[in-house]
This record gives C-alpha cells, structure tokens and sequence, in this order.
C-alpha cells in the first residue's frame, strides 16, 4: 500500500515522509478520504489501565502512544473503544486531544472537537463497545498535528481492560 499523500510505499502502516500511523481508505469517489488510526489492538486478552486515574492523564500513564497524522483533508472524527475483562468505574472516561506540537504534558492536548469533545463515557461494564459518534473537528485540527487517548473520571483503583480503541477521521 501506498501512502496517500505522496504516494511513497508504507512499511507496515508508516510512511517515511509523513510519518503517518494507519491507514487512509479512499471508501469512494463520493465519501471522500478517511483515516484509521489504531491506538490499542489486542487480538487477545486486552491490556490493563492500572488504578485507571482520575485526573486527565495519557492513555495507560504514558505519552508512548502518541501519534502524529496529517489531517488537513479530514473534517469529523470518531473515537471507538472496546472494554472486555475487568470493568472501568461507572463513567470513566476516553477522549482525544490534539496538539500542534509534541508534548509530553497532557494539559498540552486541547479537545479535537470542534465544541465539546470527542469522547466516549464508559459503563461499569466488562463487556462494552463505545463510540463518541462522529463530532465536527475543531479547525486547528486540520494539519499536521500530534493526538493523544485521554483518560478521566476513574477512581485510581479500577483496572479497565482495553482490547480496542481507535480514532477515525473523514
């Protein structure tokens, strides 16, 4: 597969130029362009968000799964989410920021959505699938930017399993 942009080979999901993570899927002539962008993929068990916190912090605790992306061409975004195993406290939540630079701050993230965000509530619930539904982009979205899974509203002692979570643009 070639990437979207300049039409160089992907070496698995990347693109040496554009450093892009996912792939882009032109569905047809009239949907436009869209992006998938993994951000956990378990083909197992899932993985743990330890004492899943309640101040806003990175997905898992840590900054490692930022990703960058061009999304000049993209005007709404999706965040899906898959829990299975143990539970996340009634309504924790998962939402994505974006940020014109990297940061290793997550106050640094601002919501990617145009008003509100663009996030999912999670039920106390072992087995669920979320989505935020598609929200308009906020502007400064558009361009080459950097985009974080942030986690809010736990208790510090749940453990969540996360076996999925994705962001989707069109």
């Amino acid at each position: 597969m070639n990437c979207p942009y300049c039409d160089r080979k992907l070496y698995g999901d990347i693109c040496t130029t554009h450093g892009i993570v996912g792939k882009k899927v032109t569905v047809n002539q009239s949907a436009g362009p869209r992006l998938h962008l993994p951000f956990i993929v378990s083909t197992n068990a899932g993985t743990a968000w330890t004492d899943m916190p309640v101040a806003d912090t990175f997905l898992f605790g840590v900054y490692s799964h930022v990703k960058q992306a061009d999304l000049t061409p993209f005007t709404q975004v999706r965040l899906n989410v898959l829990i299975g195993g143990t539970a996340p406290v009634a309504n924790a939540k998962l939402r994505v920021g974006f940020a014109s630079a990297f940061s290793g701050t997550v106050a640094n993230y601002a919501s990617i959505a145009r008003t509100g965000l663009c996030s999912v509530t999670l039920a106390a619930s072992a087995a669920q699938a979320a989505t935020s539904g598609w929200v308009p982009m906020a502007g400064t979205a558009r361009g080459e930017v950097f985009l974080a899974l942030i986690g809010s509203d736990g208790n510090a002692t749940a453990d969540p399993v996360f076996c999925q979570a994705s962001v989707e643009f069109k």
